[in-house]
């Protein structure tokens, strides 16, 4: 049994995937058999001070589904995410978006790899722009809990996202 963080990177990968997180959900797979679909639906909050030069609260809801190996060395999985920002008053909602998690543990049950691929974030702008970000995140380089720039792919609108909440 693993306990598993999923953080969209816009998680984010996503959020990359998803962007990452957006929001911070814990996880835990342990299906009786290698193929089993264990889904999750959970929903958080967090305060990301990274994204934009003031503070920006990041909620909404978490669901799909994961599938550890039998022998537990490895776990994938498939998400939906849809984010609300505010600040200053002001609130953004993300278009639904999709990404993919991916995982190996050694026998010892470390991290050998952690990583999402898919949209991070899917924000459009009332100035009809886009928030943008895809690709692929590798998770052991994310030091914060959301992140909307993947390591391969690209991210682009962020700053008429910080516009669009500024005071």
């Amino acid at each position: 049994m693993h306990d598993m963080n999923l953080r969209s990177t816009h998680r984010l990968a996503g959020s990359a995937c998803a962007v990452m997180l957006a929001a911070t959900a814990l996880v835990t797979a342990a299906p009786a058999h290698a193929a089993d679909k264990v889904p999750f639906n959970v929903t958080g909050s967090v305060v990301v001070t990274d994204l934009c030069a003031f503070p920006v609260t990041v909620s909404g809801p978490l669901t799909g589904w994961l599938i550890t190996s039998a022998d537990g060395t490895q776990v994938q999985g498939h998400a939906v995410e849809q984010d609300t920002f505010t600040a200053h008053g002001k609130t953004l909602t993300s278009d639904p978006y999709t990404f993919n998690y991916h995982a190996r543990f050694d026998a010892d049950g470390n991290v050998v790899s952690e990583y999402f691929t898919g949209q991070v974030i899917v924000v459009r702008l009332p100035d009809g722009q886009t928030f943008r970000a895809a690709g692929r995140t590798n998770w052991a380089n994310v030091e914060q809990d959301f992140n909307t720039v993947p390591d391969t792919g690209s991210s682009k609108g962020r700053e008429a996202f910080c516009e669009a909440l500024a005071p």
